[in-house]
């Protein structure tokens, strides 16, 4: 789901999917068996969602250009999530 709004908004939405305490090889190989194309990050030591105040894994948060969160979700996201991103980050 997250590949699709990339496709659709990743002009104006710059996506970061960062892989937290994951084998980067398995990591890569996940994100090409899964055709994932935008970009990613390591964070072997699993610090990047406690800083952004997240419950748990997985996690979606959405940043502002002025670096605020925006919008935050544990779990599986549905579409009207990605509609909820994409209002929110258009304001």
């Amino acid at each position: 789901m997250l590949q699709a709004a990339h496709r659709r908004w990743g002009a104006s939405i710059r996506m970061l999917g960062i892989n937290s305490r994951d084998d980067p090889s398995a990591a890569a190989d996940f994100l090409v068996a899964t055709g994932v194309t935008y970009a990613q990050a390591l964070d072997p030591a699993g610090q990047v969602p406690g800083r952004l105040g997240s419950p748990g894994l997985p996690v979606t948060i959405a940043i502002d250009s002025s670096g605020a969160v925006v919008y935050q979700h544990a779990g599986q996201l549905a579409l009207t999530d990605l509609t909820t991103i994409k209002q929110r980050l258009s304001r």
